[in-house]
């Protein structure tokens, strides 16, 4: 029974990484570090076809350790976008100790309790294994230098792949059990099949996410051009119709030519809103202090600061003020006291707007930063749409929070 275990869990890892292997050259190609996982998957077969036929074959399967953790280290730098420049040299260190393995013997198989034939490693075997993971674990602390920097799906992919390398580290851990003469059944193996669907699953379900991202962008591009061509062609139709409008009412009474000039300017906010949220731009961050950007941003308004004098924030100088003068406006609409707090963390700075006034109903909690939800019955509905908008540009974000003492707070995330 442990035989067949051990028999079918090779057998399924060889036709696994064939299977996926063929996959990503044939239909994605185009993914990420794709063709060195291809030949990394490959040897992972190969590898665990030699285990399955002791003798000759196996043997010289067993001397493609080295040059299968240098193909590893190859899809890690890809994959993490980082130490291309050591390719070469995990070639390099692969093949020369797959060749010394091949000339001096990688090592030599063994009655095993339950397997039959097992492989047991020694002499030159040893020192390509020992390379095989220490190239292995350069590729290891690649992909963990990018996933320290990594957010959203790019964060979720890292992990998944970072943790099936922790699962085929642990499967080939049954290898050691013959060099230290430990004679028990090499189970760790049978987790071997579990580590290559693992990684292809952790590098192609969130590069198929990625491109679904990039497809949704790729609309909403569109859509914001068609709605910045609409909001131009209302906006100059509209000019002209207003200003006939303010000079018809300039002899009526003071109170309707009053009521007159509120709601022209209402309009007029509008259309400058959906021009603004409609419109392409770009943005040019810099390294400013954030208290002199919320006394600036506040203006005449009373805004509570919290802020340590010495916090800094990587951000464009423009779009911040006009995220925040977006966020006191929405406050100040609101009735109450405003507050700005911050917060300093390893891999970004939290901006806290609060505000006390009677909160946000819970019909629009989930679309309030959707254009043309509005919090009160006065806004243009484009405010707060603007501030996701611009908190999206920063490779940020903003979102509805909860702070004790306040009844709406909202939280913007500037990574560092």
């Amino acid at each position: 029974m442990g035989q067949t275990a051990f028999q079918t869990a090779m057998l399924i890892t060889v036709v696994g990484s064939t299977v996926l292997a063929a996959f990503l050259l044939l239909r994605a190609k185009s993914a990420l570090g794709s063709q060195p996982l291809a030949a990394f998957l490959t040897h992972v077969g190969l590898w665990a076809s030699g285990l399955l036929f002791p003798g000759d074959w196996g043997i010289a399967m067993m001397t493609l350790e080295a040059l299968g953790a240098a193909t590893f280290v190859h899809f890690a730098a890809q994959l993490s976008q980082r130490g291309t420049r050591f390719i070469p040299a995990a070639y390099a260190i692969g093949g020369a100790a797959t060749v010394a393995a091949y000339i001096f013997g990688p090592g030599e198989f063994v009655r095993w309790p339950v397997t039959g034939m097992f492989f047991r490693h020694d002499g030159a075997g040893l020192i390509c294994a020992a390379l095989a993971m220490m190239l292995a674990a350069g590729g290891q602390m690649l992909l963990m230098a990018a996933w320290r920097d990594a957010r959203g799906l790019r964060s979720r992919q890292l992990t998944v792949v970072m943790a099936s390398s922790g699962l085929g580290l642990a499967s080939v851990m049954g290898l050691v059990l013959p060099v230290l003469s430990i004679e028990i059944y090499p189970w760790p193996l049978l987790l071997l099949p579990g580590y290559v669907a693992l990684l292809t699953f952790g590098m192609l379900r969130y590069e198929l996410m990625a491109d679904l991202e990039r497809i949704r962008a790729d609309a909403e591009r569109q859509r914001l051009a068609e709605l910045g061509a609409l909001a131009a062609t209302v906006a100059h139709d509209l000019r002209n119709p207003l200003n006939i409008i303010t000079m018809a009412v300039a002899g009526a009474e003071p109170d309707v030519r009053g009521e007159v000039r509120v709601q022209v300017k209402r309009m007029e906010a509008l259309v400058r809103d959906l021009l603004d949220y409609a419109k392409p731009w770009r943005i040019e961050p810099v390294v400013m202090p954030l208290a002199d950007a919320v006394t600036e941003a506040a203006g005449r308004l009373k805004v509570e600061s919290d802020i340590a004098d010495d916090l800094e924030i990587r951000a464009d100088p423009l779009r911040l003020h006009q995220v925040l003068v977006n966020l006191f406006t929405n406050a100040t609409a609101a009735g109450g006291r405003i507050a700005v707090m911050a917060d300093s963390m390893p891999d970004a700075v939290l901006v806290h707007v609060c505000d006390d006034g009677p909160g946000i109903p819970d019909g629009i909690r989930g679309t309030l930063f959707q254009p043309f939800v509005s919090r009160g019955p006065g806004g243009t509905g484009l405010g707060l749409a603007i501030v996701g908008k611009v908190m999206a540009a920063h490779g940020g974000s903003v979102s509805l929070a909860d702070r004790p003492g306040w009844s709406a707070c909202f939280t913007l995330r500037f990574p560092a």
